[in-house]
């Protein structure tokens, strides 16, 4: 058994995807080490990683002057790289601030020499992959989304080059990544799963009418605002309605204070930050669930809405028609047009007086399909390996 590291840059139990991503993975592995580069953010006391998933906050140092020389070169080498670059300014500056920290990483995975080592972003961690030597033996590994594309950062196209393997999570981002680095090097494309085991039950018949509910972080890319003012709107047409939001964030208080203006309290609830196990059941009861961000490329929370039988209206973000089939398995609307929106659910809710409901059969059919944890996770830690 082998073991692998993993940099990131926060070890946050509140990323439910990175959980499900990381404890699956461990099942391949003898121990797994998560780095992080900033300070976690713990939302429950309660261990939410496997036995053999450790975090080092901690870098544990053990003098080498051949190391320290390396890093200390590299050190200097990499202000270069970072000061004279075409990036952003604020984000040389954010590299600047990470590198002392990204170069102690770099020094203790010169001197333990793992199995593997994989960043699990491909932006700031970039930078770790920067500072190991050439000769090292581990298996390097590293992850590029929307988030690395978006930016586009020297030190992640240098990073991918020196990388043993490249994935990413949306087929459209392949050829985005040949041209960010070298157009030869082979990109798998391996989607991030739904872990089928957290929905042990999944029937239509749970399903409580007028029911909506969103989930994500409470900040601004979210537009969990416009949720609220959506909702607002169905509510005058459909006054049973009740809308779930789950998570918690910097807007959180901006956002209860718009639902008390609307008069909504008694329709809209906060959950804040629950369980797995909890988010499960809520999925497994609700109707419809609304996915307004401007930013992300295919939300594990689609996934499990879709595997749950909800019926999905999502914006159209980046390389959501990978997992949404306007009209056939989902929605794609647009998050400003409320009168689209309306008639979606008025489409909906006629298509569920059917005794056999195919877009809900086939929304579960293409997540069972093609979005499965286990086998996804299978697959990439057959190419790790």
């Amino acid at each position: 058994m082998k073991d692998l590291y993993l940099v990131t840059m926060k070890s946050t139990d509140g990323s439910t995807f990175a959980i499900n991503d990381i404890n699956e993975i461990s099942r391949y592995f003898k121990n797994i080490y998560i780095i992080p580069l900033l300070k976690d953010v713990i939302f429950k006391k309660k261990p939410v990683y496997r036995d053999n998933v450790k975090i080092l906050r901690n870098i544990p140092i053990v003098f080498n002057l051949f190391e320290f020389t390396h890093i200390f070169k590299k050190f200097f080498q990499l202000v270069f790289v970072i000061v004279f670059s075409k990036d952003k300014n604020l984000d040389k500056i954010k590299q600047l601030v990470l590198l002392p920290k990204c170069l102690l990483i770099s020094y203790y995975i010169n001197i333990t020499q793992p199995d593997n080592v994989h960043l699990f972003w491909g932006h700031f961690p970039s930078l770790v992959i920067l500072g190991l030597k050439k000769n090292i033996s581990s298996k390097i590994s590293m992850f590029m989304g929307a988030y690395d594309l978006r930016k586009k950062l020297l030190i992640s196209k240098l990073a991918a080059q020196r990388s043993d393997f490249l994935f990413t999570h949306v087929k459209e981002n392949i050829d985005i990544i040949k041209n960010l680095t070298l157009k030869e090097k082979k990109i798998d494309c391996i989607y991030r799963g739904v872990n089928f085991n957290e929905f042990e039950k999944v029937y239509i018949s749970n399903k409580k009418q007028f029911s909506f509910c969103t989930i994500g972080l409470l900040e601004k890319h979210k537009r969990i605002d416009q949720v609220i003012n959506v909702f607002y709107e169905i509510k005058k047409k459909y006054i049973n309605s009740k809308l779930i939001i789950i998570g918690t964030g910097s807007l959180e208080k901006k956002l209860k204070q718009k639902v008390n203006q609307l008069k909504l309290n008694e329709s809209v609830i906060f959950t804040g930050w629950i369980s797995r196990e909890e988010v499960a059941d809520i999925f497994l009861k609700t109707q419809f669930y609304l996915h307004f961000s401007n930013v992300e490329a295919l939300s594990n929370s689609i996934k499990e809405a879709m595997y749950t039988k909800c019926y999905c209206l999502s914006s159209e973000t980046f390389g959501i028609k990978e997992l949404i089939k306007d009209k056939k398995t989902g929605f794609i609307i647009d998050p400003d047009n409320i009168q689209q929106i309306l008639n979606t659910i008025e489409f909906c809710l006629e298509l569920d007086k059917r005794h056999l409901n195919e877009l809900l059969i086939n929304a579960q059919s293409h997540i069972i399909n093609n979005f499965d944890l286990q086998k996804n996770i299978k697959l990439f830690c057959e190419k790790i390996m």
